[in-house]
């Protein structure tokens, strides 16, 4: 399973990229449960109200979503959480 978190805009409007794979994940029953979910996920609006917000598009596999940040909530929330916890979200 791959997993790749992208997170565009904010006030700069910089694009950072994470990457993870299964090999990588240590509770892969967890991950396996939120990425199930993912790929039941609908996001009505993809485009934020809030301004400079980030957008974060969060890909496993095929399976792909798109969500402002001001929206991401979990399970999401903790999928991009654990994919950039290694490399800081800064």
């Amino acid at each position: 399973m791959d997993i790749v978190v992208r997170r565009t805009g904010g006030v700069t409007g910089m694009t950072r990229t994470w990457r993870t794979t299964s090999s990588d994940i240590d509770d892969t029953a967890d991950w396996d449960a939120v990425v199930s979910e993912l790929r039941d996920t609908v996001v009505a609006d993809p485009k934020s109200q809030v301004r400079d917000d980030f957008v974060w598009t969060i890909t496993v596999d095929t399976a792909s979503v798109t969500v402002p940040g001001s929206a991401l909530a979990e399970p999401l929330a903790g999928l991009v959480r654990k994919v950039c916890a290694p490399a800081a979200l800064g």
